[in-house]
């Protein structure tokens, strides 16, 4: 298990990341995360500017922050059953450490 005792999540909430349906994917998370009692804190923030991957979503993790995406409603389920805060590099909507993201 990660020293992360909560993990974060960084989902953007500016103008283009909600029209690509940022609020119902953090809408989700929280709800499935409530259902299967894990303890998540999700942040809203904007974003990098990388809209064709939106909503993207930054965890920190002990390496810091990693980023998925594009994560949609339809991928919440997976994305939170391969435990992502764990820096899943295998995940399918892995895309890099956050910190290379320009």
């Amino acid at each position: 298990m990660s020293s992360v005792a909560i993990p974060t999540l960084y989902i953007p909430r500016d103008t283009t990341a909600l029209s690509l349906g940022s609020d119902r994917v953090a809408e989700s998370i929280q709800q499935l995360a409530d259902e299967k009692k894990l303890p998540i804190h999700i942040v809203r923030n904007g974003s990098r500017g990388l809209y064709w991957l939106e909503p993207m979503i930054e965890i920190q993790t002990e390496r810091g922050r990693v980023a998925y995406g594009p994560v949609t409603v339809d991928a919440v389920d997976d994305f939170i059953a391969s435990e992502c805060w764990l820096e899943n590099e295998n995940h399918p909507l892995y895309l890099l450490p956050a910190r290379r993201c320009p």
